[in-house]
């Protein structure tokens, strides 16, 4: 892998990535690394005859990735420590989903990029706390945040993120500061169960959490949803449909109009396949009852289990849809014209949104090519 020099630290994605150790060249699967300065050997360290490890970590511990975030110092060079702190924590995550630990590496990229800049060694902590990197960082992200240009969110998980990594470095990589990064204390979080019993949860906390209070407006109109959201009103929802008109986009028409009938997340939406549209009765009156959720093949947020309802011209539309010449060529150039592939594509043959199962499984030539969730590489 080669990188070009850069002024500031960054972070990048690796299309593909295969966990190898280092061999001789008559070792089983050597491969040779010639584009190295020395030319050496290695060869993965999953031995797919024997189904086991060669560094003696559990099976079921992933050791192939696609899209793995990489941090990159300013000279181009990747982040050791950093790299090796997601990598560690992407092998003790089952299933893990790429999406979190991209989130760690822009952290720990703004973090590289404020200590570059403002020429700290992040490996010492001198007797002043506030001489410390972490403190100096936490000081950055409170200026940040008074001046506008973070939010309290953004703040608070670059420095969770921070703690996250030198916690990493004081256990699995065995690195002792010569002074405490952050004074800790345990704080108990009392709150009521599903039924409505007491319950108390010991959490420790940090003298680096930046506290935000919440000042909430009542009357803003927005809902909170993994974020504030505001519905449309009537007038814009009038727009929206006038432009999708204008567009003459099929499938953005469909996936609109399903999230406007339905509430259904885009996540929703764009994993429907063709097979939960092609039972459509004539007679059907009212509204179609879809499950979504684990099992179904939809994804939702959270893995709950729900349903849809869809009304039935709507869902003739998505019949009709599924069952067109258009939606068939879309689904050649995905790979196969069949009832288990993605509902809406692009024009490319690309699904809209990735299911998590997909996310999950290892694509060696990393040939995805996601539409909206940004998940891929080369959209």
């Amino acid at each position: 892998m080669s990188v070009r020099p850069t002024d500031s630290a960054r972070k990048m994605v690796l299309p593909t990535l295969v966990l190898t150790e280092t061999c001789d060249e008559e070792g089983a699967g050597a491969m040779s690394v010639a584009a190295a300065t020395d030319p050496y050997f290695v060869r993965p360290v999953r031995v797919e005859v024997e189904s086991s490890r060669r560094d003696g970590k559990p099976n079921w511990a992933p050791h192939q990735f696609n899209l793995f975030p990489l941090v990159l110092e300013g000279s181009g060079a990747p982040w050791a420590e950093a790299v090796l702190f997601i990598l560690s924590a992407i092998e003790n995550t089952p299933n893990p989903d790429m999406r979190t630990f991209d989130a760690h590496a822009l952290d720990l990229a703004a973090f590289r990029r404020f200590i570059e800049e403002e020429d700290i060694d992040w490996t010492r902590f001198p007797p002043s706390k506030l001489s410390r990197p972490t403190y100096r960082f936490r000081a950055h992200l409170n200026y940040a945040l008074g001046a506008g240009e973070l939010t309290a969110q953004t703040v608070n998980r670059r420095m969770g993120t921070v703690i996250a990594f030198y916690r990493w470095l004081a256990t699995d990589a065995l690195w002792a500061p010569e002074n405490p990064p952050w004074h800790e204390r345990d704080v108990y979080l009392t709150f009521k169960d599903r039924v409505g019993f007491q319950v108390s949860k010991k959490v420790t906390t940090t003298d680096l959490a930046v506290r935000v209070p919440k000042q909430d407006d009542p009357y803003d109109g927005a809902i909170l949803d993994g974020g504030r959201l505001r519905p449309l009103p009537q007038n814009e929802q009038e727009w929206l449909v006038e432009a999708l008109s204008a567009a003459g986009n099929t499938e953005m028409t469909l996936i609109h109009l399903m999230g406007r009938m339905t509430g259904a997340r885009l996540q929703s939406i764009c994993t429907m396949k063709v097979r939960h549209v092609l039972a459509f009765d004539e007679e059907q009156a009212g509204a179609v009852r879809l499950p979504i959720g684990p099992g179904t093949g939809i994804d939702t947020k959270g893995d709950k289990q729900m349903t849809l309802h869809i009304a039935a011209p709507l869902y003739r539309a998505l019949n009709i849809y599924a069952n067109s010449e258009r939606a068939r060529r879309r689904r050649l150039k995905a790979g196969s014209d069949d009832p288990n592939q993605y509902l809406f594509l692009s024009k490319r043959g690309a699904p809209y949104y990735a299911s998590k199962m997909e996310r999950r499984t290892f694509d060696p030539e990393n040939k995805r090519r996601y539409a909206f969730d940004g998940g891929a590489v080369g959209t």
